[in-house]
């Protein structure tokens, strides 16, 4: 109103007024509003925090705590500041555990003014980036919405001298940025614009510069505790506690909603994750090193039990001597170890509100690629000198210790009768690419979208809502393949269909560039250092350390397929480590429209290489390797018949009878399923095959 500038009028009808719907679909204006207090009338009174820049509440201690806890309350909890981010230093620690993604608590000053500092260049970069001036003319623009929001510290200490003189700089300078600071009077660095404003209980509070009488917000420790619960509880995603049996050992109960399943650790082909010497592992030079973290059993364990190329072993798990049925005549689905562990999406593990970035312990027993391929050496020591054998002549002693070796079975005739056909030697080239082969890729050094196999996100740096984070990781897997892409682009893909509102988009990127975090090499001042830059020109893209499996894929697949030599096997293989499964599988079917072709494109390539290496490795005599090699190609699709043929071809040169038959009886059971007749050069093949057996056993 004229003369009353503390005063707003609205009126309730009108052309000039946004609809409901065209007024969410505006970035907020003022995304710092918070309740300050009430007026002796119970009007509430709200305060722009990025105006004020710095407040400081005078008061004894517990007077600025009250008033602090019910605006870090506020804050965390209400709609209008939705996608602030709240950070706390010395004061409300178990609001982290609450409000996951909106606050952040640090246990020194210092830190809170680095994560400040950082906010600053980042806004300030971005501001420079669209040559704009200022926040308010930065909100009005379509792009870069999530760019925009607020960081509020608020902090009762006494900073450094050092710490004020940070925040006197940050909120003094020109363009202003999004952030504001709350903290005691004798702690706040001097500022002839902040407001100071007495925190005793009962006292009116005069606002500077306006006629406002107003009795602030407060939450006392009595009121604190049971609110805290209350929220807590509010935003539990279990229906009940979890039952006693899912707690640990000293009674601790998990953290509130879901935690990964590890895979099983004696799955036939799940070899266990762990750290080796990666020197041992001969890497190829220019891309992920293999490290060997394997457990104690030899490397036979990841062929199919009943195949002639794994040795007749009985102290294996049931699940051990297990293997798929869609690989081959498999007798159950492969299980891939998540190499990483997700951070604890509430961050009650331990430190609480410090977000985890671990990829799981080594596990007790395993053993390093040299000490397993040394094992494998040793049972395939070499004649005397003098009396060495021509590389193709059995050699009985090796062949029975030889873990390539058919397994036997005491008192079976049929077996006894069976021709048997020497299989190679293993050497350590072979070894390295069996190893290469069933060993987990190294943990990322920074985030990492994994979508071959089942979608997710590893390596992330900062908090996500458990709700959220489905929807969060199908943007980050379309702006990983697509980057570049455009917020229309996003859209379509995204929410086809829908008209999806720019709020919504902004604090989905908001979102997800605060679970991502930064790369914590770079200053904490470098606008660069977000995993997910500014958004500018409209281009939404990660930085360059954000990658993904598939483009660790193509990279091997571009080194494999177009040399040759155990390097370029090797390469091969590690790409094949990479598959966990069929690319993009366990997604929820009404999502991910987009990915269809990608989906496809990544089929292809898998079947190709592990086409490549498994032909490589017969011509080579390494049948251990090439079943494996096949076994990982139908994981990603279990109808390919050019795989099934290269089983066919592995079991008869192997003298595997039975595994050839259950084989083609599974493919045959695939063929029915799917209504396809199988190829007429799978027919044929088997055909010949079975003939072969007939005549050699004859």
């Amino acid at each position: 109103l004229d003369g009353q500038p503390d005063v707003w009028w609205c009126p309730a009808r009108g052309a000039h007024l946004l609809t409901h719907d065209e007024a969410r679909d505006v970035t907020a204006p003022y995304p710092a509003l918070v309740s300050l207090g009430k007026t002796e009338d119970s009007d509430p009174v709200l305060v722009n925090l990025e105006s004020v820049g710095l407040l400081r509440l005078g008061g004894t201690s517990t007077d600025v705590r009250a008033v602090l806890l019910a605006l870090a309350l506020e804050l965390a909890n209400s709609q209008l500041t939705d996608d602030a981010t709240v950070i706390l230093a010395g004061i409300g620690e178990e609001l982290a555990s609450v409000f996951p993604a909106h606050v952040e608590y640090h246990d020194q000053v210092t830190d809170a003014v680095n994560e400040l500092v950082a906010h600053d260049a980042f806004q300030r970069g971005a501001l420079g980036a669209a040559d704009l001036d200022h926040l308010p003319a930065a909100r009005l623009t379509d792009d870069g919405g999530d760019t925009w929001i607020p960081k509020i510290l608020l902090c009762p200490g006494v900073p450094s001298q050092a710490d004020a003189d940070i925040l006197a700089d940050l909120l003094a300078s020109r363009p202003r940025t999004a952030i504001a600071v709350i903290t005691a009077a004798d702690a706040a660095p001097q500022m002839p614009s902040s407001w100071t404003l007495p925190a005793t209980s009962g006292d009116a509070v005069q606002l500077p510069g306006h006629e406002l009488a107003v009795d602030l917000q407060r939450v006392d420790d009595e009121t604190y505790q049971p609110l805290l619960q209350l929220l807590s509880t509010a935003n539990r995603t279990d229906d009940v506690p979890a039952p006693a049996w899912t707690h640990a050992p000293d009674g601790t109960p998990a953290p509130n909603g879901p935690v990964p399943v590890p895979a099983p650790a004696d799955s036939a082909l799940a070899p266990e994750t762990g750290a080796a010497p990666a020197a041992a592992a001969q890497p190829v030079p220019g891309f992920v090193s293999v490290t060997m973290s394997k457990a104690g059993e030899d490397l036979a364990t990841a062929l199919p039990s009943m195949s002639a190329l794994a040795p007749a072993v009985s102290d294996l798990s049931p699940a051990a001597q297990g293997v798929p049925d869609h690989t081959g005549g498999y007798d159950e689905e492969p299980v891939e170890p998540d190499p990483y562990e997700e951070d604890d999406p509430y961050g009650e593990g331990d430190g609480g509100d410090a977000p985890e970035t671990g990829y799981g312990e080594e596990p007790a027993g395993t053993a390093d690629f040299g000490q397993v391929l040394t094992e494998v050496l040793e049972e395939q020591q070499p004649a005397p000198t003098g009396t060495e054998e021509p590389d193709g002549a059995p050699d009985p002693e090796a062949e029975e210790a030889s873990a390539l070796a058919p397994a036997t079975q005491s008192g079976s005739r049929e077996q006894e009768e069976a021709p048997s056909r020497p299989a190679p030697r293993v050497t350590a080239s072979t070894s390295s690419v069996l190893a290469a082969l069933t060993t987990p890729p190294d943990p990322p050094a920074a985030p990492q979208v994994r979508v071959l196999g089942p979608v997710d996100v590893v390596g992330t740096l900062g908090k996500v809502e458990s709700y959220r984070r489905n929807a969060l990781t199908e943007i980050a897997a379309w702006m990983v393949l697509h980057p570049g892409g455009t917020r229309h682009e996003l859209d379509e893909a995204v929410w086809p269909g829908q008209r999806i509102l720019a709020n919504a988009r902004n604090s989905m990127v908001s979102k997800l560039r605060t679970w991502l975090g930064r790369d914590p090499r770079l200053p904490a001042d470098d606008p660069q250092g977000a995993y997910l830059p500014p958004i500018a020109g409209g281009v939404y893209a990660f930085n360059d350390q954000v990658t993904s499996d598939w483009a660790q894929f193509q990279e091997l697949y571009r080194y494999g397929m177009h040399h040759t030599g155990s390097d370029a096997d090797i390469a091969l293989a590690q790409a094949l480590a990479l598959v966990r499964g069929r690319p993009f599988s366990n997604i929820d079917q009404s999502k991910y429209v987009w990915a269809e072709q990608d989906i496809q494109e990544m089929i292809s390539a898998v079947v190709d290489v592990a086409h490549e290496l498994t032909v490589r490795r017969m011509a080579a005599g390494d049948y251990r390797a090439a079943a494996t090699s096949a076994g990982k190609g139908l994981t990603c699709d279990v109808q390919s018949e050019l795989l099934y043929r290269d089983l066919f071809t592995i079991y008869s040169e192997t003298g595997d009878h039975a595994g050839l038959e259950r084989t083609a009886q599974q493919l045959n059971r695939i063929t029915l399923e799917s209504g396809c007749d199988a190829a007429p050069e799978t027919v044929s093949l088997i055909n010949a095959l079975r003939d072969t057996n007939r005549i050699a056993s004859a």
